[in-house]
C-alpha cells in the first residue's frame, strides 16, 4: 500500500502503512535516542525470550518515522538487529510492515517514541538513560563499561533530585565525564559512593577526582594508628556496610553522606579519626539526614530537583 498523507498541519502525523523488504528495514537508521539494543535482543533471545522459536506474524508489524526526506526506525529495533544478524527468525516472505509517520523535531520525535514505549512497558529506567546518553554522545564517549551502559539509575535520581533523565543527565555530564577518567571499579562505587561522586565531582571538579576519587579507586590508602586520610576512611566504612550486608534505599543515602563528609573533609587537607564502629543502627542514625543532600546542593549552588534552572 503506498503511503498517503492524512494531514497538512505540524506536529507528528501518520502518513501511511508500507509494505518494505526486510532487507531494506533493517538498514534504516535507528532513532538516536533508541536504548541498549544490543542488550534487549541478548535477553530477548535468552530460553524464555519473545524472540525465541518460530516465526510470529506480528514481529512483522514495525513501525518508522520521516523526518527531512530521511526514514527511521521508531518500533522494532530489537528485531531489525536480530534479523540483520541472523538470530531470529525472518519473515517467510521477506517483507515488513511498516506504518509511517512524520515528524519536524527531536521533541516530535521524542513524542511518538515514548507513545511506543509507554505502551509496551518494555524498557527500564536504565535504558532510559542510556537512550539520552546515546544522544548526547556519551556512549561513545565513556569508556568504563558500566557508566557507558547506563548502570547508575538510582545514583542519578538521588544526586539531582529528579526523575526526569532529560533533566538529571546533562547536570551530571562533566562529572560522568571525569570520574570516567579514572576508570572506576564498580565494586567501589556501590550506589550510594557513586551518588556522592557525582555531588562532590559537581562540587569542586577536577580536584575531586585527582585528590580524593582517584586516590579511593586505586586503594592508595594513608592510615597512621586509627588516624586515615578520607580515601581510606570511606574504604573502612564501606567495608563495614558490606560485612553487615547493609543495602537498600536509606542505607546508601547514609553512606552517599559519609562520604560527601569526609570528601570535604579530605580536600581540606583534615584526617580522619576513626574509632571502633558503632552499633549499625546507631551508625544508620547518626549518618541519615535526608535534607543534607538538597542542602549540600544549595550551599554550593548545584541545581537539585526538577525545578531547579
Amino acid at each position: 500500500m503506498a503511503i498517503q498523507k492524512t494531514s497538512q498541519t505540524k506536529g507528528i502525523v501518520r502518513l501511511g502503512t508500507k509494505r518494505m523488504r526486510l532487507k531494506e528495514w533493517c538498514n534504516l537508521p535507528c532513532y538516536e535516542g533508541q536504548c541498549n539494543t544490543e542488550a534487549n535482543l541478548e535477553a530477548a533471545l535468552k530460553p524464555n525470550g519473545y524472540l525465541r522459536g518460530d516465526f510470529t506474524p506480528t514481529w512483522s508489524t514495525v513501525a518508522a518515522f520521516v523526518r527531512d526526506g530521511v526514514m527511521h526506525i521508531v518500533d522494532g529495533h530489537t528485531r531489525a538487529l536480530g534479523w540483520k544478524l541472523g538470530k531470529i527468525a525472518p519473515p517467510p516472505d521477506g517483507m515488513v510492515d511498516v506504518t509511517v509517520y512524520e515528524v519536524h523535531s527531536d521533541e516530535e520525535a521524542d513524542e511518538l517514541y515514548n507513545t511506543f514505549d509507554n505502551a509496551k512497558s518494555a524498557k527500564d529506567y536504565a535504558d532510559k538513560i542510556f537512550g539520552k546518553m546515546r544522544k548526547m554522545g556519551l556512549t561513545e564517549e565513556l569508556e568504563t563499561k558500566f557508566l557507558r551502559n547506563g548502570q547508575f539509575a538510582y545514583a542519578l535520581k538521588m544526586s539531582t533530585g529528579t526523575k526526569s533523565v532529560d533533566v538529571s543527565l546533562p547536570r551530571v555530564r562533566e562529572a560522568l565525564v571525569m570520574l570516567d577518567g579514572i576508570h572506576p571499579k564498580q565494586g567501589l562505587f556501590r550506589t550510594g559512593i557513586l551518588m556522592a561522586a557525582f555531588l562532590t565531582i559537581r562540587a569542586f571538579g577536577q580536584e575531586a577526582v585527582t585528590q580524593f576519587w582517584g586516590p579511593y579507586n586505586a586503594r592508595d590508602f594513608v592510615v597512621k594508628g586509627k588516624k586515615m586520610n578520607g580515601p581510606a576512611a570511606l574504604d573502612k566504612r564501606n567495608q563495614y556496610f558490606l560485612m553487615m550486608h547493609l543495602r537498600g534505599g536509606e542505607e546508601e543515602k547514609a553512606i552517599c553522606l559519609y562520604a560527601m563528609d569526609v570528601c570535604q573533609k579530605h580536600l581540606a587537607g583534615k584526617t580522619i579519626l576513626l574509632t571502633s564502629e558503632p552499633r549499625f543502627d546507631e551508625m544508620i542514625d547518626e549518618m541519615l539526614d535526608l535534607e543534607k543532600i538538597p542542602a549540600f546542593c544549595k550551599r554550593l549552588g548545584l541545581e537539585y530537583g526538577a525545578g531547579s534552572k
